[in-house]
């Protein structure tokens, strides 16, 4: 299996035995590291009932964000305006508002 891993991991002992490592050159490569990778911490996030546990893959899914919106260009001020933007014109979460298939 091959995933992307934070940049200190190859440096931890215990892993540097089990797992060779190799670095992405490409931009094209990267972001869809990180999309891989986004979907991955997404899907452990669904799986965790406890609240520190989802905090702190929140913060990893966070990160991520943030690394393709710097592939992409994009500063943490634009991202927040984007998402404020599309809360105003679509609404946000607030209602818990469920859509039923007919």
């Amino acid at each position: 299996m091959i995933k992307l891993v934070r940049d200190k991991i190859p440096n931890i002992a215990k892993v540097k035995e089990q797992h060779r490592f190799r670095r992405i050159t490409s931009d094209k490569k990267f972001l869809e590291a990180l999309k891989q990778k986004l979907v991955e911490e997404a899907e452990e996030a669904s799986g965790i009932s406890s609240k520190e546990e989802l905090i702190l893959e929140l913060v990893d899914i966070m990160e991520i964000i943030s690394e393709i919106g710097k592939l992409l260009g994009a500063t943490p001020a634009e991202l927040e305006s984007l998402r404020k933007k599309k809360s105003r014109e679509k609404g946000g979460f607030l209602k818990r508002i469920m859509m039923l298939s007919r």
